[in-house]
């Protein structure tokens, strides 16, 4: 738990500057608002939803919630995985575009 703590800490600490950095200034807070927005619904209102349906529709037990979590766990950490490789390009692109004209 203390792990994932620190992880999803470092996470808020460059997903914030680096919205910032590529948004124009008149629309910096409403950028960061809505990316607060997007990750709590997603974590908040997706997340228990999938773990529920993975439990009944895939395993089909309810009694399985434990692999239900561990599987959707490994599946969210393997897309944050392909997410962090490709992101990063796209972001310094635009950064480049953005600051070089």
């Amino acid at each position: 738990m203390g792990v994932a703590s620190l992880l999803y800490s470092m996470i808020n600490a460059t997903v914030y500057p680096a919205v910032q950095a590529v948004t124009p200034n008149r629309l910096r807070g409403q950028a960061v608002a809505l990316v607060v927005l997007s990750a709590n619904l997603l974590r908040l209102g997706l997340a228990p939803t999938v773990m529920a349906l993975a439990s009944d529709y895939v395993l089909r037990d309810e009694m399985k919630l434990q692999q239900a979590v561990g599987g959707v766990s490994a599946s969210i950490a393997v897309l944050s995985l392909l997410a962090a490789v490709v992101l990063p390009r796209a972001y310094r692109r635009t950064h480049v575009a953005l600051t070089h004209g």
